[in-house]
């Protein structure tokens, strides 16, 4: 708020303070001179008071003399009367030659203060001896003085002396105070009161008292500041004005520049996503006809040139993929998906992957995990696995008859965490020292002549680090020309005690016959599924386009639906979307050739239960179909059910089963208003629990455990499972029949 000087309390005003200055030098000074007034009135009091002792003494003796040298006690008796007389003499006595009292007289003394007391003394004792004009010795006078008894006379003064004093400042200071006021702080005060106006002063007026004085030449050279800074203010304005109209204009030209580096990069993602899409499709076709070769018994020479194109071709996608990861990144789409799995497990797969790759260049591939390193830990394996085969990759590229090692050693750990190194050291060519600040940019290689040697396109490394510093890690290298090079990245991980469960017979077992319908326009991909299908016992039906995949689901009523994302006429998106609104039950995974973070949540909110990328790997396609198929068979505890069912009878059990399906809807639409990572109440999961242990909702009720597991902590892949989970309780109860139990 604005400074107001006409608000000033008295004690911080300028006539005050200076007042007050002047009083306290001159109070000093007074207190000084009367302490030496008074002094000097004490010794001048005491002076006269001997005087006077001796002045009457010497009239005393004379008639003293003759009284003891007559012994004429009546004189005597006169003389110590008369000397009582006087007030600081309390008593007298006079005694002849033999010491015989001739006369002897006393008074009371005074009653004197302590002060005065301190100051004049105590009582004195004055003998004078008496004499006769023969000089002979006829006696003495012995008198006894109070000294004190004028000292409250003398304190009184004093005390008088000091309060006129403090008056005289007083008056003094009002004196002064009003003289300054009127002389020096009302200027500065008015001086002051039209700075602190809000309107823009010009100058401020200078009293005619203090043209020429010291006040009036500090309100000029106010005054011609108030001048330069008005002359600088519009200097200022200009300024400013040429800089927004520059700022302005600038800003357009960035708003410009910004929307075509955002357009570049929309159509540079975009062309990334189009060659993806073409290029993953007739590579789907080609990976899996090599793969059905590969399988029928061909000759040696025709199996290596069968090889020789499976290799080219996953080349071909590996330079995509990483492609695509370097750009998910840049727009931040670069997502970590973490779950519990075996290290060493995922180590040793690794290497039996890229040995073969390793023995084309005759090198040695050997890894090594260290005793300390816990076997289950926490991270997202799939990437940490991407990072390890980019550099083993890298390592067999630039390594010829060498060895090439992979080492896991912790760094630091604690009970629930552990610091992880990862290693993988080679003995070939190595890298230049000139090459560390470009090695892990995009597009860069270590020297030119290494495209044109080995290949590839430079974002190996680029993803790498990326991946890394996503899990909060660093990645780094040391090298030496013609040595060898050594890459590593040290990552935080999260221990965990073992694997999470898992039915190992029902892995083992063949997969039962299924109902799959594939959907997809081109039609050798379509074929492709067939035959792997087929092939492995399972009934397949295939449609063209969305409408007749929708067409086809209704009239058949498969167990799975195959569904390629973009398709003509309807799109595998919203044919999905339709078919749920169908109450269609059955599983649907999108197959698409471009997997973002964008389409898979438009494929989760449509109903989809998965998102497979090609090319597809149909066995582990048909596994993950036969696992989520089987667990239908295991959604329902059957017991529960045939009791529901036994004692309601069909329909009535058919309606109360949909009400608690609903129900179950119902809570999972409530829970989506929960924020991501914030916990479901206790409260809701105890209902929800109930619910589904009530009904023998089997599947519902381990999901809800597994909630309860996390502490309630839900995430928007929690809703994805939540309503996989209820369309395969759904499916379950429709294809329940009592009679069979």
């Amino acid at each position: 708020m604005p400074f107001k000087s006409h608000k000033l309390p008295l004690h911080q005003r300028l006539a005050f303070k200076q007042t007050r200055n002047i009083v306290l030098v001159a109070f000093l000074i007074g207190l000084l001179l009367t302490g030496g007034q008074l002094t000097a009135d004490f010794f001048q009091q005491r002076s006269n008071h001997d005087n006077d002792v001796q002045r009457i003494l010497s009239t005393a003796i004379k008639s003293a003399q003759f009284a003891a040298y007559n012994l004429d006690d009546a004189t005597a008796g006169e003389i110590v009367a008369g000397l009582l007389n006087n007030r600081f003499i309390i008593k007298a006595s006079i005694q002849d030659n033999y010491g015989n009292v001739l006369a002897s007289a006393s008074k009371a003394p005074e009653e004197v203060s302590d002060l005065g007391r301190w100051l004049f003394g105590d009582l004195r004792n004055i003998e004078t001896s008496l004499q006769h004009q023969t000089s002979d010795n006829v006696g003495a006078l012995y008198i006894q003085v109070d000294p004190a008894n004028e000292a409250e006379a003398f304190i009184q003064r004093s005390m008088l002396t000091f309060v006129f004093g403090i008056i005289r400042n007083i008056v003094l200071a009002a004196c002064i105070m009003l003289v300054f006021y009127f002389g020096v702080t009302k200027s500065i005060l008015l001086a002051s009161q039209q700075v602190s106006r809000p309107e823009k002063i010009k100058s401020i007026d200078v009293p005619e008292a203090h043209q020429r004085d010291e006040i009036g030449m500090l309100l000029m050279a106010f005054n011609q500041q108030l001048n330069t800074i008005e002359h600088q203010h519009q200097q200022i304005l200009a300024a400013n004005r040429n800089l927004e109209a520059q700022v302005l204009e600038r800003t357009s030209e960035l708003k410009k520049e910004q929307q075509s580096a955002l357009a570049a990069s929309k159509a540079k993602s975009d062309f990334l996503a189009v060659m993806s899409h073409e290029i993953r499709t007739p590579m789907n076709g080609i990976l899996g006809l090599l793969r059905i070769l590969s399988d029928s018994g061909l000759p040696q020479a025709q199996a290596q040139y069968v090889d020789s194109i499976n290799d080219a071709c996953e080349s071909l996608l590996s330079l995509m993929n990483n492609a695509l990861e370097y750009t998910r990144n840049e727009q931040g789409e670069l997502e970590l998906s973490d779950k519990v799995f075996d290290l060493e497990r995922l180590m040793s797969s690794i290497v039996f992957l890229m040995s073969s790759s390793a023995k084309k260049n005759q090198n040695q591939l050997s890894f090594h995990v260290a005793s300390d390193v816990e076997r289950y830990i926490e991270l997202d394996s799939e990437r940490l696995r991407q990072v390890i085969l980019n550099l083993i990759n890298n390592a067999i590229k630039f390594t010829r008859d060498g060895e090439i090692h992979l080492e896991v050693v912790c760094l630091e750990k604690t009970p629930e965490k552990s610091l992880l190194k990862f290693t993988v050291s080679d003995t070939g060519v190595g890298i230049a020292e000139d090459a560390k600040e470009t090695i892990f940019a995009p597009y860069q290689q270590a020297d030119k002549s290494i495209h044109a040697m080995y290949g590839g396109a430079g974002m190996g490394l680029a993803i790498c680090k990326a991946i890394v510093e996503k899990m909060d890690g660093r990645i780094d290298y040391s090298s030496r020309e013609s040595e060898g090079s050594e890459f590593f990245f040290e990552v935080p991980v999260k221990n965990a005690q073992q694997m999470p469960s898992i039915d190992e017979k029902q892995h083992k077992q063949p997969a039962a016959p299924m109902r799959i319908l594939v959907a997809d326009d081109v039609e050798m991909n379509v074929n492709l599924a067939k035959w792997y299908f087929e092939e492995n016992q399972h009934n397949v039906f295939s449609a063209g386009n969305g409408l007749e995949a929708i067409t086809l689901a209704k009239e058949e009523n498969p167990q799975a639906v195959l569904m390629d994302v973009n398709m003509p006429s309807l799109d595998g998106i919203e044919a999905t979307r339709q078919l749920r609104q169908l109450s269609y039950c059955g599983l649907i995974y999108g197959v698409t050739a471009h997997v973002d973070p964008q389409t898979k949540a438009r494929c989760f909110q449509a109903g989809m239960d998965g998102v497979i990328e090609k090319p597809v790997d149909y066995p582990e396609l048909i596994k993950l179909l036969a696992e989520d198929i089987a667990r239908q068979s295991h959604a329902l505890d059957n017991s529960i059910v045939h009791e529901h069912f036994s004692n309601l009878g069909l329909e009535p059990a058919a309606q109360l089963y949909d009400k608690a399906l609903q129900e179950l809807q119902k809570n999972m639409s409530e829970t989506e208003g929960v924020a991501p990572g914030e916990p479901i109440s206790k409260e809701q999961l105890h209902k929800l629990k109930g619910l589904a242990g009530n009904f023998g909702l089997r599947a519902m009720l381990d999901l809800f455990e597994s909630f309860a597991d996390d502490d309630g902590i839900l995430s928007p892949a929690t809703y994805a499972l939540w309503m996989k989970t209820m369309r395969i309780t759904q499916s379950a109860i429709n294809q329940y029949q009592p009679n069979k139990m």
